[in-house]
């Protein structure tokens, strides 16, 4: 991924106030993936991937829900550490790229 990552929910003036406050809250989630993945707790990480899963599809961010998916199947199919922390970068890097904004044509 190379670009900003907009929802289309963006364009809604009753949800943008909603999706807003999501984004303002991802370095916070960010965070925590770092934490738990430092701190080899995948049951932690497996949990803030599958609820940041549900969060980006909701809120209109499909690529994003696709590796917060690879987190979660890495760990639940029991991959190694590299593996894991190889997608946490990749939805680190996803998640760093998210914008509320609406898009600008």
């Amino acid at each position: 991924m190379n670009a900003t990552l907009h929802s289309p929910l963006a364009n809604d003036p009753d949800f943008h106030p909603v999706l807003v406050e999501f984004v303002s809250e991802l370095p916070e989630r960010s965070q925590l993936i770092r934490a738990t993945l430092g701190g080899r707790d995948f049951p932690a990480l497996r949990r803030v991937a599958h609820q940041l899963k549900g969060a980006f599809g909701g809120y209109g961010y499909p690529a994003l829900t696709n590796l917060a998916a690879d987190v979660e199947r890495l760990i639940d199919s029991g991959e190694g550490v590299r593996e894991i922390t190889v997608a946490c970068e990749r939805l680190l890097d996803g998640i760093c790229m998210v914008s509320a904004e609406p898009e600008t044509l």
